[in-house]
């Protein structure tokens, strides 16, 4: 039998092509996570060809996303968005210029990951052993996604009873370092552009789930 090619929109799922080209079908809807990955997967391709990205390297990106979110239990959407914030999936991109215990400092990489401040946690889960490391895609990626991890867990041990619409905020002041309306605005705009209010209420009713908080 042949399974019918879905796209998802605003909390519908479509067919991808016309019933009248398609074989007889068992059709099966794909799961949350496949219809995810396709999104991300499209986002991918055209952030990467704005930046010179080869069609080997994207298709790593999404490769080392999905590790990282799978690892630490954390919605692909999510980690996406955050990378397109802060570097739009280019690899050298620049970040400002920051202190750290008085000394001049850049985050670093497609998470724009400031060693200074969580090198040591790098280290003890065995992610990276040196600033160096975080230049490489695939360390970088897994870097945030424990960052993001840490900083929810942070989030709930002091809120458990946090709401779902306040999650983004706490989020962005723990990541960034203080709640910054422009990035808020950036990251959901982004999610919003391949997703929708249900996904996104979904996304969070799972983060809640995994990190054993009553949603």
């Amino acid at each position: 039998y042949t399974t019918s090619v879905y796209m998802y929109s605003e909390g519908t799922y479509f067919p991808l092509f016309p019933t009248s080209i398609q074989s007889q079908p068992t059709q099966v809807a794909p799961s949350d996570r496949d219809m995810e990955r396709e999104m991300i997967r499209y986002d991918i391709e055209e952030s990467g060809k704005l930046i010179g990205l080869s069609p080997r390297q994207r298709d790593e990106y999404l490769v080392y996303l999905d590790s990282a979110a799978s690892r630490y239990k954390l919605p692909l959407i999510l980690i996406h968005t955050m990378v397109y914030v802060e570097s739009a999936y280019d690899p050298s991109a620049a970040h400002p210029q920051i202190s750290v215990k008085g000394k001049k400092t850049h985050a670093l990489g497609l998470m724009g990951i400031v060693w200074e401040y969580n090198g040591e946690a790098l280290m003890k889960e065995g992610i990276a052993v040196s600033k160096l490391e975080l230049t490489e895609p695939k360390t970088n990626l897994m870097a945030g996604a424990y960052i993001i991890h840490l900083d929810i867990s942070e989030i709930f041990a002091k809120n458990p009873n946090l709401k779902e619409d306040m999650f983004f905020d706490e989020l962005i002041k723990k990541y960034y370092g203080a709640y910054d309306g422009n990035y808020k605005t950036r990251m959901m705009t982004k999610i919003k552009d391949i997703s929708s209010k249900q996904w996104i209420r979904r996304a969070v009713k799972n983060i809640l789930v995994n990190y054993k908080v009553a949603p």
